[in-house]
């Protein structure tokens, strides 16, 4: 796998190859040197790929930075989108990118992808569902696709709460959303790992509800919650792209985020009080949160409490600055 600061770049498969062979092919390709074995986000990566060949992950949360044509990004985009378990044509995808006739080059963009497995090409399959070329060999796509129609069982089981001898649910529960309470009392869907209860815990749960979600989670003893929590707020910023966010929701991620310090609490930021149609609800929640981590009263770290100085200026420089003049020109204002 090769990665830089924006996201994954590239996931190769190796096979019998030289490791310092394809260090050297990749250090072209990217016009850098591949050196970072450590890069946090080659761990991730690692964990990720690691879930889905244990049959608990059914989707990726990672950043990625693609390089390709538009034409083979639509394509690629396309594909991120075949559920998993599920195939598609290449005659049925150069459908729904709006090019029917385009099914060679379709085909092409498929073999050109620089994220197999991230972007799921294996799952797209020749007219009559016969296995056609695939960059890891078409014996690794058929254990791919067999794989993923797989039932898992006998996973390790997630507890967001403790059992309880008596029967009672413990406290910590009721204040989740109603219909995440319900889903994690329902004892036929609790044996499941980590990573794949997430994975169905986003689908049952609605976006505007995922910070609330990882609030929860950041306050467990849950194996891997940094992890989860991780992928939630990064799930959840990339849902701020596509649509306004809920103010309620916005002020609840900017609390986890703010004293998780992950990157998705800048992302979001500087997506936000840039934003010249943001409703005003939206800024309220934002400068409010923003005002409570300045002062101390939502514990973060240092750099989470410096960027959120820069982002309250953004939002309004104007009148944000002028009571900025007011705290220095009376001391006793300022904490």
């Amino acid at each position: 796998m090769v990665a830089n600061r924006a996201g994954v770049r590239a996931v190769v498969f190796a096979g019998a190859r030289d490791p310092d062979e394809l260090r050297r092919e990749q250090s072209i390709a990217c016009g850098a040197a591949v050196v970072d074995d450590g890069h946090p986000l080659l761990t991730r990566a690692a964990h990720e790929l690691r879930s889905y060949f244990d049959g608990r992950r059914r989707a990726f949360t990672l950043p990625l930075d693609v390089n390709g044509t538009p034409f083979q990004r639509h394509v690629w985009d396309v594909i991120a989108r075949v559920p998993y378990g599920e195939t598609i044509t290449y005659q049925a995808l150069a459908e729904r990118i709006g090019r029917p006739r385009a099914v060679r080059a379709v085909g092409n963009a498929c073999a050109r992808n620089p994220l197999p497995i991230i972007v799921p090409c294996h799952r797209v399959v020749a007219h009559d569902n016969a296995l056609t070329g695939y960059v890891g060999g078409i014996a690794v796509k058929r254990r791919l696709l067999v794989l993923e129609r797989s039932e898992v069982t006998d996973l390790p089981l997630l507890r967001l709460v403790t059992d309880d001898p008596a029967g009672a649910e413990p406290e910590a529960v009721d204040t989740l959303p109603a219909p995440l309470y319900d889903w994690l009392i329902d004892p036929r869907r609790r044996d499941l790992a980590p990573d794949l209860w997430l994975a169905e815990a986003m689908d049952a749960v609605p976006p505007h509800l995922w910070p609330t979600l990882a609030d929860q989670l950041y306050g467990s003893d849950v194996e891997d919650r940094e992890h989860l929590v991780d992928e939630l707020l990064d799930a959840w910023a990339a849902e701020v792209t596509r649509e306004v966010p809920d103010p309620r929701a916005l002020a609840r991620f900017v609390e986890v985020a703010a004293r998780r310090g992950g990157a998705a609490f800048e992302l979001v930021g500087r997506r936000l009080v840039s934003a010249p149609e943001l409703p005003e609800a939206c800024r309220d929640a934002l400068s409010q949160q923003y005002e409570r981590i300045m002062s101390g009263e939502l514990r973060s770290p240092a750099y989470t409490r410096e960027l959120a100085v820069d982002l309250w200026l953004a939002l309004d420089p104007e009148r944000h600055l002028a009571e900025l003049a007011t705290l220095h020109a009376d001391p006793d204002g300022l904490e």
